[in-house]
């Protein structure tokens, strides 16, 4: 199965970020015009938008959201079976660049992290792009919670 790969446009920061974290490869582009649509569509990505601006380009690969809320919006790709999520795949992409993690060790990132986070996380993952680090403690249980609650609206 191919796995579907996003662009959206700049009505849709917060929903490419939650993509991003539930592992679908998405580019962001705010400035998108119908030249980086065409593009996006010949590179095999879908592109999402909450406007009608590029009606016509995408034969069936341009998505027009009708939710105001990222929440609601990854619940309409749940329901037009652009995405799925079961877990697999989530956390492994940072959400502010779109690259793949990189398993990293406390020693690695202790420099990086708070002291009290060093001391008490064994996993981390790091960006190669962006040198951000992530560990699962409190902000990611509330990730997980969220997406908990969009599931059970697709029910």
């Amino acid at each position: 199965m191919s796995v579907t790969r996003f662009a959206a446009d700049r009505m849709l920061g917060r929903t490419a970020k939650w993509l991003r974290i539930l592992g679908y490869d998405t580019v962001f582009d705010p400035g998108m015009d119908e030249s980086a649509v065409r593009g996006y569509l010949k590179e095999g990505r879908t592109v999402l938008t909450k406007g009608k601006r590029f009606s016509g380009l995408g034969c069936g690969k341009v998505i027009f959201l009708k939710s105001d809320l990222a929440a609601d919006q990854i619940e309409e790709l749940i329901r037009k079976g652009l995405i799925r999520v079961d877990g697999s795949e989530g956390f492994g992409l940072c959400s502010t660049c779109n690259v793949r993690l990189d398993k990293a060790t406390p020693s690695e990132v202790r420099e990086s992290v708070p002291e009290y986070v060093y001391h008490t996380h064994l996993e981390f993952r790091r960006c190669p792009s962006c040198g951000r680090v992530y560990w699962p403690g409190t902000h990611y249980r509330n990730m997980v919670s969220t997406v908990r609650k969009i599931l059970s609206g697709v029910g």
